[in-house]
């Protein structure tokens, strides 16, 4: 019981000093991008997606 104690103060102080990074997509690299990301019009996404197929397509 006690190490369980020690165990989870030890991993509580460790965050504390740690801090937690911010979870954000890992293909943008900025604020401005996610929200430009996050945000587009859907004739953006549809267009998106058609070359996404058609990428597909091609290297099947």
């Amino acid at each position: 019981m006690k190490n369980s104690l020690m165990s989870l103060a030890l991993i509580v102080v460790a965050m504390a000093i740690l801090g937690c990074s911010k979870i954000q997509e890992p293909w943008v690299s900025s604020d401005q991008q996610l929200r430009d990301e996050r945000s587009r019009s859907v004739e953006q996404q549809q267009d998106l997606r058609h070359r996404i197929m058609i990428i597909s397509h091609i290297e099947r």
